[in-house]
């Protein structure tokens, strides 16, 4: 097995001689670190007495009486002597070794349990084995091999006002709208955005909005969508990429690309030329997808964190990882409880952008309540969210979206010519006044105001526009 009792012994000596000069070692190094079962003892002895600061080797030997793998060691003795050779400015190398140690044999054991689910060909499949390596070794990085990451006030406030004091326009990256962007200041690294709405409001068109715009600055996007394929999310990025809103109208209709005449193949020639050239400057964009449905958080970690890795490799800049949509991610524990499962989702994907140090987004259903309101407007709010207590905890900003058009029917005929006239006058006019509007609603903004955006949209299109550039 590999150990140091060496150095384990030395940094107990050190402890026991000053233990408030070894206060640093005594937090982080645990007595699962150490290898010899007396010694995690003794270890832990040490670190109970050190609150009350009676660490002494009276003390410590009087913890440990009735402890016959103790009295075998050498008891009280052994300490005596180990007190002696104690000394306080080796006690950080010693702790680095112990660790060291620790990391090594934890690596030995996942490699031997990963080998063994690797060679079990009948349970699980080879990606999950590999989602299980990934998931240990980060578990071990973060178990003490590194330093504590501890740094004074003063740093802290002269960096943070340095980096506020260089940079130039908002902390995040852009998502293309801006008075969206002037609300949130844009997606921030290490946070989680939930995008939420009932369908038809425009998740996917948005979330493919943020994908672009994010790309369009030159930072990778990584696009997990557990529920539409390739071709549609391809086709409607293409028809997003060949929306030109100033294209003269004929008889109420322009000539922009739809999704829904692109997918039945109903384009004229000039169209499908547009949908070409979308198609080549889509090419250059940094924008992965992964269709896979039924993923686990695990497996979206481990897929996350190759392609970040790959990125930055290539010289590209990570931007942002998205998920459409968080309610169809597989919880890693199924425990049949939904609640505990969206918090543990929910919680994995605040965890993961925060490890990868990038923006993470994720699309959201609401629950029917929304509709069921007797209030025309069906303005989404915190308690619509499903599950609401656990995703608005973990968020750091949530938006809702809200389309008004969608929900705004012709009338039924009655049979009475002039009244139903004047019913479709007033749907008419009512229709002119939502049309193509799209409202972000920003509910929750831990760094920044709550506030409402309006933007246009045309959902055939699948594009999403500031107002400005589409009048």
């Amino acid at each position: 097995m590999i150990h140091a009792l060496e150095a384990e012994l030395a940094l107990i000596g050190a402890a026991l001689s000053d233990a408030e000069a070894c206060v640093e070692e005594i937090e982080r190094v645990r007595p699962e670190h150490f290898f010899d079962p007396v010694h995690q003892r003794i270890w832990e002895a040490t670190r109970r007495l050190s609150i009350n600061g009676r660490a002494d080797v009276v003390s410590v030997a009087e913890h440990l009486s009735q402890d016959a793998g103790f009295a075998a060691w050498g008891g009280l003795p052994m300490l005596g002597e180990l007190y002696e050779r104690g000394a306080v400015w080796t006690a950080q190398a010693h702790a680095e070794i112990i660790l060291d140690r620790a990391a090594r044999r934890a690596i030995s054991f996942l490699a031997e349990d990963v080998s063994k689910a690797a060679f079990n060909t009948g349970e699980g499949t080879a990606e999950e084995v590999l989602a299980s390596l990934e998931r240990g070794a980060a578990d071990i990085a973060r178990d003490g091999v590194s330093r504590e990451a501890w740094k004074p006030l003063a740093f802290v406030a002269n960096e943070a006002v340095r980096i506020a004091r260089e940079r130039r326009g908002m902390p995040g990256l852009s998502i293309g709208l801006s008075e969206v962007d002037r609300i949130t200041g844009g997606l921030r690294k290490g946070q989680l955005t939930l995008l939420a709405g009932r369908p038809g409001m425009g998740k996917s068109t948005a979330a493919l909005q943020i994908a672009k715009a994010v790309a369009e600055q030159g930072k990778g996007v990584a696009f997990f969508s557990l529920e539409m394929t390739e071709p549609e999310l391809g086709l409607r990025m293409a028809c997003d990429m060949a929306f030109d809103p100033m294209r003269p109208v004929y008889s109420g209709e322009d000539d922009n690309p739809s999704y829904y005449k692109a997918e039945w193949g109903s384009l004229d020639d000039a169209q499908w030329g547009r949908l070409e050239s979308a198609q080549r400057a889509m090419s250059s964009l940094p924008v992965l997808f992964d269709t896979r449905p039924a993923l686990t958080s695990a497996q979206i970690m481990s897929a996350a964190r190759r392609i970040v890795r790959n990125w930055r490799k290539a010289g590209i800049e990570p931007g942002c990882i998205i998920v459409d949509h968080l309610g169809l991610i597989r919880p890693d524990r199924q425990t049949g409880n939904k609640v505990s499962e969206v918090a543990e989702v929910s919680g994995a994907l605040r965890e993961m952008a925060k490890a990868l140090e990038v923006p993470m987004v994720a699309l959201c259903q609401l629950s029917r309540d929304v509709e069921k309101r007797e209030s025309k407007d069906r303005r989404p709010g915190l308690s619509d969210l499903r599950w609401a207590g656990e995703l608005e905890q973990d968020a750091h900003v949530v938006m809702f979206l809200y389309r008004p058009e969608y929900y705004l029917k012709p009338p039924e005929p009655t049979g009475d010519e002039i009244n139903d006239d004047n019913a479709y006058g007033a749907y008419v006019r009512k229709l002119d006044q939502v049309r193509n509007k799209l409202f972000w609603i920003v509910a929750k903004n831990r760094q920044g105001p709550t506030a409402e955006a309006e933007t246009f949209c045309r959902i055939d299109c699948s594009a999403i526009r500031d107002i400005r550039r589409a009048a």
